[in-house]
């Protein structure tokens, strides 16, 4: 579809427009290069393809933006031509991730609220990354489709979000995708311990620790317990 001659330049290089007629095929094309003083041959391939606009949207969404490990998640998807038809029998494949995620209570300002200094070394506590769900669904006739996710969330030790995805794909087989994300708290409470003035302490020194639970709004929740063992929270509950 394509010839043409050229010289390099100074640094041995040399660019060339390559315009591509309408009737081109599509699919996959060979670019070859042939250096007129050794006959040495050059070539790359790439693809010939033609852009094709979206007709409908995908969208998704959580019932609720932050869940307790241990929760179900319920997510919503919904799929929608551009002339407002709903995407009725739609084929859709449905995917979620978790993710580590940061994190502060709010009026937390001061306080440590997550063992990061000893549980650091332990990289199997708290998986950087995980697939939590992989499953093929069918909008229904007014182009909804719901999926209830359970998050057991084992190894859980630090917040983490969890990001569900849906690939919605019409009668043409082209594909949107429609996205959400929902923060996993690790306990229904953070357990908060105040910085102390100096991180250096003098052997023998008797340690006097400020220790608040805050909810995840920021609340501080009453009749909390905790344990410690050498620094760390390690277990914590609320009285019924």
């Amino acid at each position: 579809v394509f010839e043409s001659r050229a010289k390099t330049d100074s640094f041995g290089g040399l660019a060339l427009d390559a315009p591509l007629p309408k009737t081109a095929h599509l699919g996959s094309a060979t670019a070859t290069l042939t250096l007129a003083s050794s006959r040495s041959t050059f070539s790359t391939s790439f693809l010939v393809a033609d852009f094709k606009p979206a007709e409908f949207a995908v969208t998704a969404s959580a019932d609720k933006r932050e869940v307790v490990r241990g929760d179900r998640a319920h997510f919503l998807v919904h799929g929608e031509y551009l002339f407002q038809a709903p995407m009725a029998s739609a084929a859709t494949h449905d995917s979620a991730v978790r993710s580590v995620a940061t994190f502060t209570p709010k009026g937390s300002e001061g306080f440590v609220t997550t063992d990061e200094a000893y549980t650091s070394d332990y990289g199997d506590k708290s998986p950087r990354a995980g697939e939590l769900l992989e499953k093929d669904a069918t909008l229904d006739g007014s182009g909804d489709h719901d999926t209830w996710l359970d998050l057991p969330m084992p190894g859980q030790t630090q917040p983490e979000l969890v990001t569900f995805e849906s690939d919605v794909e019409d009668f043409t087989r082209q594909v949107v995708a429609g996205s959400t994300s929902v923060l996993v708290h690790p306990a229904e409470f953070y357990v908060g311990m105040k910085r102390p003035a100096s991180r250096f302490v003098a052997v023998g020194a008797t340690l006097h620790p400020e220790v608040l639970a805050f909810a995840p709004s920021g609340a501080h929740v009453a009749g909390a317990e905790q344990g410690g063992n050498q620094g760390k929270v390690i277990s914590a509950r609320r009285d019924q």
